[in-house]
């Protein structure tokens, strides 16, 4: 009987105030160009840097979580903001330069190796300008400025 009695105040509440009012804790999205969403985990949320990826994803059965995802023309860029695609072409530092070029940029941790990413098709990214390269924290520094290698 109290089985019974929950059953029928869950589909009361269920007609009375719908799907969303019984979810535990209601989302919003304060950021401009956001929606809140049903979203899988497969496809990824659109971005800056895999905006030309195709997903393929498995066809099981997974559950949606309600999430702020950038509305349909906009991609989260590396800020988390959402931004259209003209947007994603431009740098946010100095000495950088968007292009279609090679996976790998230069970086302090890296100068004088390979890339060892084999490139299929060219990447759209920023890199930094020659006589540059990335440091730790990402900011295209002067490749002077590189602090040394440790010796092994």
């Amino acid at each position: 009987m109290y089985y019974y009695y929950n059953i029928r105040v869950l589909c009361f509440l269920f007609i009375v105030y719908g799907v969303q009012s019984l979810e535990a804790d209601p989302m919003r999205c304060y950021r401009a160009n956001e929606i809140l969403d049903c979203v899988f985990s497969c496809p990824p949320e659109k971005t800056c840097r895999n905006r030309e990826i195709m997903f393929n994803c498995l066809d099981v059965i997974q559950p949606c979580r309600p999430q702020c995802v950038c509305k349909p023309g906009f991609y989260r860029n590396f800020n988390g903001d959402c931004i259209t695609g003209e947007q994603c072409a431009k740098c946010p530092g100095k000495h950088e330069f968007f292009s279609c070029g090679s996976a790998c940029d230069t970086e302090c941790a890296t100068l004088n190796e390979r890339c060892p990413i084999l490139n299929i098709k060219c990447n759209e990214k920023c890199y930094c300008e020659n006589g540059y390269a990335r440091d730790e924290d990402g900011k295209c520094i002067p490749i002077t400025e590189c602090p040394p290698k440790p010796s092994i």
